[in-house]
């Protein structure tokens, strides 16, 4: 069973119906919303790895190979579910993203005022891949580290997929270290 959405407070019933200014208010606000959307889950998820991590340590110290193997898992359970639920989130924004450039570059205002398009290409004028290969050749280790984790310079993504890689890691040191305490350091430990 789908629901309708045409009469939800803010859908506009099409593009024709509403004038410049109200479109351009419409896409910033589907744009704060999705970012807060974005910035919401990252958060939660830095307060359930505290605390996973903090139980992980507690549960090395006292409980069996077992249990610390399945924390491993679940380590890397979550860090895949919330790349995933991030991966479309970062979609979402991106999308709004291009439509505020699209108004951006229709409102005539003076290009070093078009914040979106200078911020996803650091010169409005130019096409997206000219400035693209050009900011590469000016930056060649930061456009090294955007290949691994997507976005140009320092950005939400790349500190984001750096928080899941260090999850990740996490749960196959506690799936490497129960392997560990189940063989070569229950026979250290009998001695």
């Amino acid at each position: 069973m789908s629901m309708d959405t045409s009469n939800a407070p803010g859908t506009p019933k099409s593009s024709h119906t509403l004038g410049p200014a109200d479109q351009m208010k419409y896409v910033l606000e589907h744009f704060k919303y999705l970012a807060d959307q974005r910035m919401k889950t990252f958060n939660y998820y830095a307060i359930v790895v505290a605390a996973s991590i903090t139980g992980s340590v507690t549960a090395f110290d006292k409980c069996p190979w077992q249990l610390v193997a399945f924390i491993g898992i679940v380590h890397l359970a979550m860090a895949s579910i919330f790349f995933t639920i991030d991966i479309r989130n970062s979609r979402l924004v991106h999308c709004a993203r291009q439509a505020l450039m699209h108004f951006e570059r229709r409102s005539g205002m003076d290009l070093q005022l078009l914040v979106i398009c200078c911020d996803q290409t650091n010169d409005p004028n130019a096409s997206s891949k000219s400035t693209e290969t050009d900011w590469k050749r000016r930056h060649p280790l930061r456009s090294r580290i955007d290949g691994w984790f997507g976005k140009p310079g320092a950005s939400f993504t790349m500190a984001f997929n750096a928080a899941f890689f260090l999850q990740i890691l996490c749960g196959i040191c506690l799936i490497a270290a129960a392997w560990w305490l189940k063989g070569p350091g229950a026979a250290v430990a009998a001695h």
